[in-house]
């Protein structure tokens, strides 16, 4: 059980396809982990691991599924939902070191369908229904809780000579569009094949407005390391805490 606040956590957003590395990053946190589940099964396979096997690893499965829902029954499902995840992040925020979001986009899908009562509503819907989700990583900053937003991809779409859409073959982190501006470091990651490693890019994908707004910041962005943990980055964003990794939850 967590006693007191620690002045060192990490928000951070974990970008990139799946089989990227992102969940099993999130693992090599500090425990106790609790993670909001709204991608079925998605970290099952991972607690076999023998590095998370004894780990305090927990989590709530959320079954906000709307594509199996009539339009009507998804605004109750969600608030259904949605009470749910608040009260329980509320407990987790008392116990727990380390707060997962996976994935991110579904936690977002549910406040939007509790509070909109639809898929998207008119621009200026969005603000208050913006601030409440801002404010789930206010609460984790003040408790001293670490909280990794999990994010999957997008294909970003244009226009073509006709005027009609089309994809660009870019792609971006699906989501809340501001939760890259709130965290405190953006992580993408990939898988390559030639040296058999996950990568981790600090900063972001190469082309994104790189994020790292703690530690060295000039000398991480863009940099890229082979299987990288959370220990690991700890220490490179916070360098005086490398002799003393208690201040992290660490033993």
């Amino acid at each position: 059980m967590q006693t007191a606040v620690s002045p060192y956590y990490l928000h951070w957003a974990s970008q990139g396809f799946g089989g990227s590395g992102k969940s099993h990053f999130l693992l090599t946190a500090p425990e106790p982990i609790w993670i909001a589940l709204f991608d079925t099964k998605g970290i099952q396979p991972l607690l076999k691991k023998d590095e998370f096997k004894k780990k305090d690893i927990r989590w709530r499965e959320y079954s906000f599924n709307p594509g199996k829902l009539a339009p009507e029954d998804r605004p109750q499902a969600a608030k259904d939902n949605l009470a749910q995840f608040i009260d329980d992040y509320q407990t987790a925020l008392k116990h727990a070191r380390t707060i997962g979001f996976d994935k991110e986009d579904k936690v977002y899908q549910v406040l939007r369908y509790a509070r909109l009562e639809k898929a998207t509503g008119k621009p200026a819907s969005y603000g208050e229904l913006n601030l409440e989700y801002q404010s789930w990583f206010a609460d984790a900053a003040e408790a001293g809780v670490n909280l990794g937003a999990i994010r999957g991809m997008k294909e970003d779409w244009g226009q073509n000579e006709k005027g009609s859409p089309v994809g660009l073959g870019t792609f971006s982190a699906r989501g809340q569009l501001e939760v890259n501006e709130i965290v405190q470091v953006v992580l993408h990651h990939s898988w390559d094949d030639d040296t058999r490693a996950f990568k981790v890019r600090i900063g972001g994908q190469p082309g994104d407005d790189p994020k790292c707004r703690v530690g060295p910041a000039t000398e991480l962005i863009g940099t890229e390391y082979d299987n990288l943990d959370f220990e690991t980055l700890a220490m490179m964003l916070y360098p005086e805490t490398a002799d003393d990794m208690s201040v992290w939850g660490f033993e």
